[in-house]
């Protein structure tokens, strides 16, 4: 998965790996999303890597 943070002219892109649909669904239906993808997928402010960081998941051979 690939999430674009920022303004539109700052536009940042995050990988995120080994992710499944259910965490997805979770994240869309979040109202707000920022504090659910802060505290549920990415990586901490600390350094450390969050639970679908690419360094420590599979990136998928295909996508459906």
């Amino acid at each position: 998965m690939i999430i674009w943070l920022g303004r539109p002219e700052l536009n940042t892109s995050y990988h995120y790996c080994d992710i499944g649909p259910d965490e997805i669904n979770a994240l869309k239906a979040a109202v707000p999303m920022c504090p659910y993808y802060k505290d549920h997928i990415r990586s901490k402010p600390t350094g450390e890597h969050g639970p679908y960081d690419c360094r420590d998941h599979l990136v998928p051979t295909t996508f459906d």
